[in-house]
C-alpha cells in the first residue's frame, strides 16, 4: 500500500510541476532563494571589508582579516564610512573638549591631535613624502624616487609645521564662532568623510603610479558600483553638512574639497600616477582646505545656522 501511495505521490509531483503556476510559483521560490544567498553573502563581504578598511586607515585595533582579489575594490567603497567612523569618534572627544571649557588655543591643540592620533598619522606620512617629491624639481623619475626613500627630507618637514598651523588656527577661529552642536557635528563628521570620498573617486580615476602594487590592489572588482558609492557617500554627507550646519558652511566646505582634490590631481600628475601617498596627500589638502575655508568664512551671516 506505501509502494502504492509512493508512486502516485511521485507521478502528482510530476504533473504539477508541468501546471503553468505551480511551475513558475517554485521557479520564482529557487529564485529568491538564490538572491537571498547572494545579498546574505555580499552583506558579509562588505562588512568584512569595512572592518578591513578601519583597520588599515584607522588606528582602531580590529581582527585580522583574509584578502581575496575583491576585497580592494569592496575596501575602496568603504573610505567614506570610514571617515564617519573617524568624524564620529572625534565628536565624542570634542564634545568631552567642550564639556571640560578648555581654552581655546588647547582646544584646537586637542582637537587637531585627536584627529591625528585616530590615523595613526597614516595620511600625514603620505603628505610629507609627497611633499618632499613635488618641491624637488627633479624630472618625473626623480621625484618618483624621492617618494620612495624613506628619510624625510627639510621640504616634508616644513609642509607639514604650514597644513599643523593652518589646521590649529582654523579650529581656534571656529571654537569662537556661534556655531551649535548639530553644526559642530555635521562638520566634524562631513569633513573626513567627504576628503575620503574625494581621495577614492581620485584613485579609481587615475592612472596607478608604475610600481605600485598597492594602488592597483584597490582598483580590483567593479570600478563602476564603487565609484557610484564614494559619490552617493559624498552626496549624503555634503546633504547633511548643508542640512544641519547651514549654507555657508556648505559652500565653504564643497570649495575646500574642490580646492584639495585639484592639488591631489595636480600630485598624481606630476609624479606620473597615484599611489597610497597621493591618496594621503589629497585627504590632509582637502581636509586642510575645508577647514581655512571654513575658517575664513566664520564671520559671515548664517554660518553655522542649523536649517532643522
Amino acid at each position: 500500500m506505501n509502494g502504492v501511495l509512493e508512486e502516485l505521490f511521485q507521478r502528482f509531483s510530476f504533473l504539477a510541476s508541468k501546471i503553468p503556476p505551480i511551475n513558475i510559483y517554485n521557479r520564482m521560490l529557487l529564485v529568491l532563494q538564490s538572491n537571498s544567498l547572494t545579498l546574505g553573502v555580499m552583506t558579509m563581504q562588505y562588512f568584512r571589508s569595512f572592518f578591513s578598511a578601519l583597520g588599515m586607515f584607522t588606528a582602531i585595533p580590529m581582527p585580522q582579516i583574509d584578502w581575496d582579489m575583491e576585497h580592494g575594490s569592496r575596501m575602496t567603497a568603504c573610505l567614506g564610512l570610514v571617515g564617519a567612523v573617524l568624524g564620529g569618534l572625534l565628536a565624542c572627544l570634542v564634545w568631552i573638549f567642550v564639556r571640560f571649557s578648555i581654552p581655546a588655543p588647547l582646544f584646537s591643540v586637542l582637537t587637531v591631535a585627536a584627529a591625528c592620533l585616530l590615523t595613526g598619522f597614516l595620511h600625514l606620512d603620505g603628505f610629507m613624502d609627497v611633499c618632499d617629491a613635488l618641491l624637488s624639481h627633479r624630472d618625473e623619475e626623480g621625484r618618483r624616487r624621492i617618494l620612495k626613500d624613506p628619510h624625510c627630507g627639510s621640504f616634508a618637514v616644513i609642509s607639514l609645521l604650514f597644513v599643523l598651523a593652518a589646521d590649529l588656527a582654523s579650529v581656534w577661529l571656529l571654537h569662537n564662532t556661534s556655531a551649535g552642536s548639530a553644526a559642530w557635528t555635521a562638520l566634524l563628521i562631513g569633513i573626513p568623510t567627504l576628503s575620503r570620498c574625494a581621495a577614492g573617486l581620485l584613485l579609481l580615476g587615475v592612472k596607478t603610479m608604475p610600481g605600485s602594487s598597492l594602488g592597483a590592489y584597490f582598483k580590483t572588482g567593479n570600478g563602476a558600483a564603487v565609484k557610484t558609492v564614494l559619490l552617493l557617500t559624498g552626496i549624503l554627507a555634503l546633504a547633511a553638512t548643508i542640512f544641519f550646519a547651514g549654507l555657508v558652511c556648505g559652500a565653504a566646505v564643497a570649495t575646500g574639497l574642490l580646492l584639495g582634490t585639484l592639488l591631489g590631481l595636480y600630485a598624481a600628475r606630476r609624479l606620473g600616477g597615484i599611489n597610497g601617498d597621493v591618496s594621503g596627500f589629497t585627504i590632509v589638502f582637502c581636509e586642510t582646505c575645508m577647514l581655512l575655508a571654513l575658517a575664513l568664512l566664520a564671520e559671515a551671516p548664517g554660518f553655522g545656522f542649523c536649517l532643522l
